[in-house]
């Protein structure tokens, strides 16, 4: 099964697998917090920046990531998610909270249905 939760949040035993998915290392938290870091899975820095100043949308946002990881290697990393996740509970982490738009919900989707396209910009599970 693939889960989504913050890094803040406490681990859990059913969490499974813990997999980073941010860009940058979050603060205040261990290496022991977490299994795997797929720094590759997350937005670019410019994306992120537009989304966070407001310059666009989160239907925007979501159809850009989409776009960037649309490449070979994300793709491959995905794969590499979506069988683990077929054996075992896999918990892809990033900084925002549950229930706040994040990417690593629009990672979720992408990844459980393998065959999402930009135009399809619901993120929500």
């Amino acid at each position: 099964m693939l889960l989504t939760k913050s890094i803040y949040d406490p681990k859990e035993t059913h969490d499974g697998t813990r997999v980073l998915v941010t860009r940058y290392y979050p603060r205040g938290v261990k290496r022991e917090h977490f299994d795997d870091w797929m720094q590759e899975l997350a937005p670019s820095n410019t994306l992120l920046k537009l989304y966070k100043q407001g310059r666009i949308t989160s239907k925007d946002f979501t159809i850009q990531y989409q776009i960037e990881i649309s490449n070979e290697d994300v793709q491959q990393a995905m794969f590499k998610l979506k069988q683990d996740s077929n054996v075992k509970n896999v918990t892809l982490l990033c900084y925002e909270p549950e229930g706040k738009f994040c990417h690593r919900c629009i990672l979720k989707k992408v990844v459980l249905s393998g065959c999402l396209k930009p135009k399809d910009a619901d993120y929500h599970e």
